[in-house]
Order: structure tokens, then C-alpha cells, then sequence
């Protein structure tokens, strides 16, 4: 696994007196507003933590959020079922995961469709075999073909069989959360070997504003009760579900951000959490989320800076584009997105690939240019811009002179191969070639190397007695949960 690292210097978007006059503002919404908790389980818990509790409307003390920020670790390891593929969240490391929670998927062949098996798996396939992927959503697509109230254990289980990387759960309430740890430990041998090193990673959301439903506490209560990292994730819009300003919207996220880890360190002191969430603009004529836009872009950019001044991992959006097809708004509003991940030292980037209609869909072909866009920001990372005698190249010059060309000289020959990059995607050849090549547009070369990823992909088996497990206990969970009226 190529983990990434990322030492360029962070782009500071708020000065000091900025960042610490927000913390001051999320200090002063969580003790004088609070949020409102509606999981009782979490409700006892504050209570018994000397928090005041006015029915379910909890006020947060600043001593009380300082001293859970204290017990979270500023950085973690995340396993996967090939120890090759663990990785670090946290510090200067930077982990790309594709979208999650599509429930429709396209592509050239079928169009839009609703999430099925045969194509989640093909999702699971084609992302194991990308380097620049280093953790699998297994909300990847929706598997609108299998029953709702089981189907979190199908899909966990299709990313523990199809691919060795680290996995990020769907599980969505207690229960389908807990299910999730207990597959996690089957995998890695016992409960104990992945409260040790994580076997897993989730996300909760709170509903904003300020509001912490019993869905998304059950399931972080799970995640944290197993000491499995929880990325609090709010989702804020300007003007409606947050204040109409980029600073008041920054404030509110941390708030709820650290009213999250707040209560994740409550129910396990020192499990990994991760700040996370996003803060965009409102069309306010058309009701929709703007997403690539300027506020995109500084909200990223805004909430790494916060997370820093916390001292815990940040997760951001990276590839989320409002588009409803492969086109050049898909293109820029991705961008908009990803730049402002790698410039703000961003630890793990949710959405790095796929994220076509603000997440209703899963484009095939966007997801293979999102992963060229992965492979050149990897690129440039490592090694970055080396300077030594080899690279500054100075007898080449000499003896290549005033007037020369470079292409024939044993500098350029000896080094073309690794420092000049050359794109699986984009088309460079001159017209004719091109023309002549069938005249093949982006999106029509990204379903052809789709299609190559899925033929190449190598099976990374999982152990049969291991496989065997995960079987009998997702048969007898099905027996289990009741179907949906």
C-alpha cells in the first residue's frame, strides 16, 4: 500500500485571532443552545457525567469538552485484512476512500439505474485494484435488490471477500453497526485484536442543527463501545441548516463536532475519532446544495484548520460534483473539491471517486477519471520536487548547450520513465492518431479501462475457515433481525 504523505505546508484560510474566536463561539453555542440528544443511552450517560440535561436538551461544558478532547489520539492505524494494506489517519498522512450511499449507479452500457449485487461488486473489484484507493466504502452502491434491514451484512461481507483493503462499514444504527464490529472480529481473529488495531472505520451525522438522533448515537455507541474509530460527520448548508455566513456555518460545525467526540469519549475515553463533515453553499431559488463552489471549497479549507487547532484527524469531501452526468461540470466541481483537500493536509477523503447528482449516483466513468486525478495528485506527492546533482542536472546542460535538444541525451534517457508523467486516460495524440483511434472521447475511454480493471482484478482470497465464519454468522443474523412491515 502506497499510504500517502503529505508535507506541503498547510493553506491557512483563517488567521489565529479568527480560529480561536470561532472555537470560542462552538464553546458558547454548546453550553448556552446545547444540542439535543433523543438516544437514551446517551442521555444517562451525560447525565451521570455531571452534564445539565433539560429533557432531551443537553449542555455541553467547555471543561467537559476540553478534557474529552485530551483523551483523543491525534493519530490511529486502521487494518486491513492484508496487513500490507494498514495505513495511518492522522498527522501528514492522507487516505482516499470512493463515494458511499449512492442508490443509483451509471454507466455507458446500462445508464441510471438503481444499486444491485452484480455491479456493487464490480464497485468492490475495481477499487481494490486502484493503488490510489486505500479504504472501500461499503456503501459504495446501494443494493436496492436486497432486503433493507439486512442487507449491511451482505455488503460488508462482499468487501471482506473481494478485497484486502481496509473497510469503512455502512452500518447505520446500533445494531447494524455492532454487526459490523462483530464481522470485523471474525476477520482479524477476536474482539481483542481489532480493540488493539481497528478493524474497521464508520461515520455518524448529526441532523443539523445541533440535533443527535438515536439512529446515528446507537451506531456511534457501537463503533465506540469496540474502540472503532468514529468520523463525526456534520452536513451544513448556508442559509439552512446552518447561518447564512461562512464563519457562523464554521462555528456551528465545530460545535457539533466536538459535542460528537464529547460523547464518543464519554462512552470509550481514547478511542479514535476522526472531525469530519462539510459546509457548503444553498441555491436558495432551487433548494439544492452548491457544491464546487466557493464555499465548498473554503469550508474544506476552513474545518482542517479547526481540526488542527483540536489536534485530531480531518476527514473531508474530496470529488463530489452536482452534476447529473460525466461532463465538464463533473470535471471543475471535483477539482473544486480535491485541490482544497490536499492543500489543507486533509487525513481522510471520503467521496475521492464516483460522486456524480450530490451522491445519488455512482458514475463508472467518473470514478476512473477520479482516479487519474488521484494517481497525478500521488504524483506530485511522492516524491514531490527532489533537488540534488542528479536532478539539477547541470552537466546535461553543459553538454546539451545553447540550442540543443534534449531528447536523445543519456540525462533524459536514464530518468524519462520515472519523471515524466504519462496519464492512462487523457488523450495526448495529435488529431489524426486520434481520429484514426475511433475519435474516443474521455468518458468513452474510461468505460474501456473500467472494463480492463475488472478483467485484470486478482482475487485476494479470504481464508475458508474465515469466509466459513462470516457466512454462519451473517445466516444466523438474518434469522435473527425481523423483516421490515
Amino acid at each position: 500500500m502506497n499510504m500517502w504523505t503529505n508535507n506541503w505546508p498547510r493553506l491557512e484560510l483563517i488567521s489565529p485571532e479568527g480560529v480561536e474566536a470561532i472555537n470560542e463561539a462552538a464553546l458558547t453555542i454548546l453550553e448556552d443552545t446545547g444540542c439535543r440528544v433523543t438516544y437514551e443511552p446517551t442521555l444517562k450517560l451525560l447525565r451521570e457525567a455531571g452534564l445539565r440535561v433539560d429533557e432531551d436538551v443537553v449542555r455541553f461544558d467547555r471543561g467537559f469538552v476540553s478534557e474529552a478532547l485530551s483523551k483523543t489520539p491525534s493519530s490511529f492505524e486502521l487494518r486491513g485484512r492484508n496487513p500490507a494494506m494498514n495505513f495511518t489517519v492522522g498527522s501528514n498522512h492522507m487516505v482516499n476512500c470512493p463515494t458511499g450511499g449512492a442508490p443509483f449507479l451509471s454507466d455507458m452500457d446500462g445508464g441510471r439505474r438503481a444499486g444491485n449485487v452484480e455491479d456493487y461488486i464490480k464497485l468492490v473489484k475495481a477499487n481494490h485494484m486502484c493503488p490510489q484507493i486505500h479504504c472501500i466504502d461499503s456503501g459504495v452502491v446501494e443494493t436496492m435488490d436486497l432486503p433493507v434491514e439486512t442487507k449491511h451484512l451482505d455488503m460488508d461481507y462482499m468487501v471482506w471477500r473481494y478485497s484486502d483493503k481496509p473497510l469503512m462499514t455502512v452500518g447505520a444504527t446500533y445494531e447494524t453497526s455492532k454487526d459490523g464490529v462483530e464481522m470485523a472480529a471474525i476477520v482479524f481473529g477476536g474482539r481483542d485484536k481489532i480493540e488493539e488495531t481497528a478493524g474497521l472505520i464508520g461515520v455518524v451525522n448529526p441532523a443539523s442543527p445541533l440535533v443527535w438522533d438515536d439512529r446515528m448515537l446507537g451506531s456511534m455507541h457501537a463503533l465506540a463501545e469496540a474502540n472503532q474509530p468514529v468520523i463525526v460527520t456534520p452536513f451544513l448548508m448556508t442559509g439552512t441548516t446552518a447561518p447564512a455566513t461562512m464563519a457562523g456555518g464554521v462555528a456551528q460545525w465545530c460545535a457539533e463536532n466536538l459535542a460528537g467526540i464529547a460523547i464518543v469519549e464519554t462512552i470509550r475515553p481514547g478511542c479514535p475519532v476522526v472531525f469530519g463533515g462539510y459546509l457548503t453553499g444553498m441555491d436558495m431559488i432551487l433548494g439544492q446544495p452548491t457544491l464546487g463552489s466557493p464555499e465548498w471549497s473554503m469550508g474544506i479549507l476552513a474545518g482542517a484548520q479547526m481540526a488542527r487547532r483540536y489536534d485530531v484527524p480531518f476527514r473531508g469531501a474530496g470529488g463530489w460534483s452536482s452534476s447529473k452526468i460525466v461532463d465538464a461540470q463533473a470535471g471543475y466541481e471535483t477539482v473544486m473539491g480535491m485541490w482544497p483537500a490536499l492543500m489543507s493536509g486533509t487525513n481522510f477523503m471520503l467521496h475521492a471517486a464516483g460522486a456524480l447528482e450530490s451522491t445519488m449516483i455512482i458514475s463508472v466513468e467518473k470514478m476512473i477519471m477520479d482516479f487519474e486525478v488521484l494517481r497525478m495528485f500521488e504524483w506530485m506527492l511522492d516524491p514531490g520536487l527532489p533537488v540534488n546533482d542528479d536532478t539539477l542536472a547541470l552537466d546535461t546542460v553543459k553538454e546539451v548547450g545553447p540550442g540543443g535538444m534534449y531528447l536523445a541525451a543519456p540525462h533524459t534517457l536514464a530518468n524519462f520513465r520515472d519523471v515524466i508523467y504519462r496519464s492512462d486516460l487523457a488523450s495526448t495524440e495529435d488529431l489524426k492518431l486520434w481520429t484514426e483511434r475511433g475519435s474516443q472521447d474521455a468518458e468513452t475511454r474510461a468505460n474501456a479501462i473500467y472494463k480492463k480493471m475488472l478483467e485484470d482484478y486478482e482475487d485476494p482470497e479470504l481464508d475458508a475457515a474465515v469466509d466459513e465464519e462470516l457466512q454462519a454468522f451473517i445466516a444466523k443474523r438474518k434469522e435473527e433481525i425481523p423483516p421490515e412491515d
